[in-house]
């Protein structure tokens, strides 16, 4: 069957003369609508020696690890990796992670004291 009803062209909407406003709910408002002071940001949490262990030496692991397969190296032998040279540190090695650990514990502990 053929339809005999007549289809329709929308056009489009012109929309040049439209201006962009902020949402009214938005996350940077504060319960009383307007936006102002969110307050002090939020405090960053003590890091452990392994977190400092591993910022320091991902990059170096993971430039080996990419060297040896060809130029990829995957996300989870590099925490492997890291793992297994954290876990081979000896005490003298390790200490200066760990005294890195407890310095950014005390800045924590300040900070969240205030």
């Amino acid at each position: 069957k053929i339809s005999t009803t007549p289809t329709m062209v929308k056009t489009k909407e012109d929309r040049s003369g439209w201006v962009a406003v902020q949402p009214e709910f938005s996350s940077t408002t504060t319960a009383g609508g307007s936006s102002g002071d969110l307050g002090p940001p939020p405090i960053k949490p003590a890091k452990s020696a392994y977190q400092f262990f591993q910022k320091e030496n991902a990059s170096s692991i993971h430039a080996e690890l990419a060297s040896a397969a060809g130029g990829k190296a995957d996300v989870g032998a590099l925490g492997r990796e890291v793992s297994s040279r954290w876990q081979n540190l000896s005490p003298s090695e390790r200490s200066k992670y760990e005294k890195m650990a407890e310095e950014d514990k005390f800045r924590f502990r300040s900070e969240s004291h205030k």
